[in-house]
């Protein structure tokens, strides 16, 4: 929660205050300054911290004013689909549930590539893996301005199978005639 200093217009008034929330982890009571406070809100709603304040002066106590804190949960790890395993080389979207009102920040280590100019606000990205294992990371800001946690996703890339060689020379054939090929015994990928 931000600091908060009371004023009044009466000098020398001194200012007692009490708080009240469903939220835990912050001053109830206390004088003076309202402290500033890291507050945690595990909910999936916005809570509010209540202050209730008074100043006093020349012995009386005024009337308590109001004052408001909300505190927005954070947005959880988005979940990246589909699925973690691709072949090298083909393009993939990856994509996360969108949110209205929520911008995505996507970034990727490893040697995959992204096409998508604007990383920074949709809820997918088009990658052109090349030929290793990569990681893909984002993270969601939403309309509140809050940073939730990133999620992540490592991509396993399979390689491409070696494409098989046929021997002979090229001929033209007719509807329903019989050819023979003949070729080597193709390799399979690893990744």
């Amino acid at each position: 929660t931000p600091g908060f200093t009371p004023t009044s217009t009466t000098s020398g008034a001194t200012f007692e205050w009490n708080a009240t929330s469903t939220l835990t982890g912050f001053d109830n009571s206390n004088v003076g300054v309202i402290p500033q406070e890291t507050v945690s809100n595990t909910s999936t709603s916005v809570q509010a911290i209540e202050y209730k304040i008074a100043a006093t002066a020349n012995g009386c106590t005024g009337d308590s004013v109001s004052y408001s804190v909300n505190i927005y949960p954070l947005p959880s790890a988005p979940s990246i689909t589909p699925s973690n395993t691709i072949c090298e080389g083909h393009d993939t979207i990856y994509s996360v549930s969108n949110t209205l009102g929520s911008s995505y920040a996507w970034t990727i280590s490893g040697v995959g590539t992204s096409s998508n100019s604007d990383t920074s606000s949709v809820n997918n990205i088009l990658v052109t893996p090349g030929a290793t294992d990569f990681t893909i990371f984002v993270t969601e800001t939403d309309s509140n301005g809050c940073i939730g946690t990133q999620g992540s996703q490592l991509i396993t890339v399979n390689a491409l199978p070696t494409t098989a060689s046929i021997s002979g020379e090229s001929r033209n054939v007719c509807v329903a005639e019989t050819i023979y090929l003949s070729g080597n015994n193709p390799s399979s990928g690893t990744g």
